[in-house]
């Protein structure tokens, strides 16, 4: 049924504005090159990757407090801005379960899954409907990639390599852009890991599976999960087995995400007496002003040793 859905309000889009799904720059008449990201995390980065380029324009589609999109329902607006793009990014890894519809639709239109061809973490297996032809229960893996400094600094770069192909003329900008900021989050990875090394006990309990590629970054290990989506509340077995986790290992922290409740997590330190640290799985725009990719993850790497190593002496966000 959404497969029916997506090209009748295709249709009607282009019936009203008179233009066919392709190039906006012959569309537009001018210079300006239109790439639309899938959601906030692809478009954090890709700005990043941009800034400074006066010929290309970034929009993001999905809304910035969307979180992530396994189960998110393109609109109207959406496909509004897909008709305009010259590049579509999006994460892939079966986080956006509309690609296949948005191919169909727009078969003309370049699309590129950042993950494509890096190494992931495994997740959960899946045993909701995501809008995707696939066999649930199959083994799943964590696309969650943007919060492991190493994975967002190769999707980074990846971006480069795409707005380059987009408008060569910039091409050296991009790829020094993505440069910088894989030096700055290996720059935090090592400074952070260096504090933790032998100094905590390396296991932990994390709310959300994306925070497992931050802990791999960190050196800690994951011993339990308490929710494998953010919108999902854990079973009372699931709680049962992450309790008994908490207390084999005697693990001291557990991590959850600012952005999404809590009240699992609580009923876990409740029981155990670990201490709940909230971290940021920039899937949202933070309130206020627009804080940059490279500071969002350092923040998250201080709150965590701060967690595990309060005593150790840290240096300045």
């Amino acid at each position: 049924m959404r497969k029916a859905i997506l090209p009748l309000m295709l249709c009607i889009i282009l019936l009203f504005t008179g233009c066919s799904a392709g190039n906006t720059q012959s569309q537009a008449g001018d210079d300006t090159l239109c790439v639309v990201t899938s959601f906030y995390p692809v478009w954090l980065l890709t700005t990043t990757v941009a800034e400074g380029s006066e010929t290309l324009t970034v929009a993001n589609m999905a809304p910035a407090q969307s979180g992530c999109l396994h189960d998110y329902t393109l609109t109207m607006n959406d496909l509004k801005a897909l008709e305009k793009a010259d590049l579509f990014l999006l994460n892939g890894s079966g986080m956006e379960g509309f690609a296949e519809q948005v191919s169909d639709a727009f078969p003309a239109l370049p699309a590129v899954a950042l993950t494509e061809g890096e190494e992931l973490l495994h997740g959960a297996a899946c045993d909701h409907d995501h809008g995707t032809d696939h066999d649930h229960g199959a083994e799943a893996y964590n696309a969650h990639l943007w919060m492991s400094p190493d994975g967002a600094a190769a999707m980074a770069e990846k971006i480069a390599e795409e707005l380059g192909k987009l408008d060569p003329a910039g091409a050296d900008l991009y790829r020094a852009n993505a440069a910088r900021l894989g030096e700055e989050l290996e720059a935090i990875k090592t400074q952070y890991l260096g504090k933790l090394t032998n100094k905590c006990n390396p296991h932990i309990v994390i709310f959300h599976e994306s925070f497992a590629y931050l802990a791999q970054a960190l050196g800690l290990e994951v011993v339990g999960v308490i929710a494998k989506e953010a919108d999902e509340e854990p079973t009372a077995k699931e709680l049962t087995e992450v309790i008994a986790a908490v207390q084999e290992y005697g693990v001291t922290a557990l991590f959850t995400d600012s952005q999404y409740d809590d009240r699992a997590a609580q009923t876990v330190a409740a029981e155990t007496g670990a201490m709940i640290c909230a971290l940021d799985s920039l899937v949202n725009e933070p309130e206020g002003d627009v804080v940059g990719f490279a500071e969002r993850m350092r923040a998250n790497c201080k709150a965590i040793v701060e967690a595990l190593a309060p005593v150790t002496t840290l240096p300045a966000a």
